[in-house]
């Protein structure tokens, strides 16, 4: 075997692992925004706001940040159950 052909099975060895690090890290940020949206719910729980409030609260910060940045704003929705309890946030 060459010198440039074990280069090239090197360059060919990381790019590999290079594609693993990449789906890994892929994951890892996944799963950091569920544990996040998770963390954020509960904490929204704690405040004990009826669904109106909430609602509301949430668009009065969605105005405010349409002045700083109106592509990267998402309308928040949020569902209940029949006791008003929240289930989940959805992002439009």
């Amino acid at each position: 075997m060459t010198k440039l052909e074990r280069v090239d099975n090197q360059i060919a060895k990381t790019k590999l692992i290079i594609a693993e690090q990449q789906e890994r890290l892929r994951g890892l940020m996944q799963q950091k925004i569920e544990l996040e949206n998770k963390d954020f719910i509960k904490m929204v729980r704690t405040f004990k706001y009826s669904k109106e409030e909430l609602q509301a609260m949430f668009e009065r910060r969605e105005k405010e940040n349409e002045n700083y940045n109106d592509s990267q704003t998402s309308s928040l929705k949020f569902e209940f159950n029949d006791g008003g309890n929240l289930l989940s946030e959805n992002e439009d």
